[in-house]
């Protein structure tokens, strides 16, 4: 994986933690508010993965 593929997947991340966030803050019931709650941590989950890999490239 190259330095530019790191950088185009964390932009695409943050775009869907971006509309997870922002389905929960609309959510209408419980059902809507979790299952945004877990899409936000799993966008979290492969940011901090990412993120560690660019660390690592030196990005």
């Amino acid at each position: 994986m190259n330095s530019e593929n790191i950088k185009s997947l964390i932009r695409q991340i943050q775009d869907e933690l971006m509309l997870a966030e922002n389905k929960f803050n609309n959510a209408l019931n419980q059902t809507d508010m979790d299952i945004a709650a877990i899409d936000i941590k799993a966008c979290e989950d492969k940011l901090n993965l990412l993120y560690k890999k660019a660390k690592e490239m030196g990005l």
